[in-house]
């Protein structure tokens, strides 16, 4: 048996996760998708795109850094090229069930190989997601792992109720000095 971990607009789009067929998918992020059927598992807040600025967010990350006016976006204003490419990033703000790696998570991360990269935004999610598949792929049904268990991640707990993540917190992100940084503001 086999579980994709996909992530990014175009990995998970309703076009990708029809390629994807009867394997087990989790999408790590929210990526304005929603699952397309019942082995579609989302690492996100249902409640997400409530929260968003309303604007095409299928847009790629040269174009998310053209907007100028303040904006609440998904996790493509978290890749680590949009600071670099926005002339304005403190007009942004990100929201994302995923939380960034504490320090200790960092020094492993980044200890892991000669040229690693910092980790992302998403690199504890991604890690979470790797947790939950490689679980539920000692289960005899796959669909009904992910479905039905519960994990205790990085992340915190992650229960999954028809495809999303259910009771995921919402965090808020902002730019300062180009590193990404927890806004001051409750969770929801």
């Amino acid at each position: 048996m086999k579980v994709v971990i996909a992530l990014g607009n175009n990995a998970t789009q309703s076009e990708a996760q029809e390629a994807v067929g009867a394997i087990p998918e989790i999408i790590v992020g929210q990526w304005q998708a929603k699952p397309t059927s019942k082995n579609v598992y989302m690492l996100a807040s249902s409640q997400l795109e409530s929260v968003l600025t309303p604007f095409d967010h299928s847009v790629t990350v040269t174009e998310a850094a053209d907007i100028q006016s303040p904006v609440v976006g998904g996790e493509i204003f978290a890749l680590a090229q949009f600071p670099l490419l926005n002339k304005h990033p403190d007009n942004v703000t990100i929201a994302s069930s995923a939380s960034l790696a504490d320090e200790d998570f960092r020094q492993r991360y980044l200890s892991s190989g000669q040229y690693v990269p910092e980790p992302g935004l998403l690199a504890t999610l991604s890690y979470d997601a790797a947790v939950m598949a490689l679980e539920a792929l000692q289960s005899k049904d796959v669909n009904r792992s992910l479905a039905t268990g519960s994990y205790k991640g990085l992340n915190g707990d992650i229960h999954l109720v028809d495809g999303y993540w259910l009771e995921a917190p919402i965090h808020y992100f902002h730019y300062v000095d180009g590193k990404l940084t927890p806004e001051d503001r409750p969770i929801k």
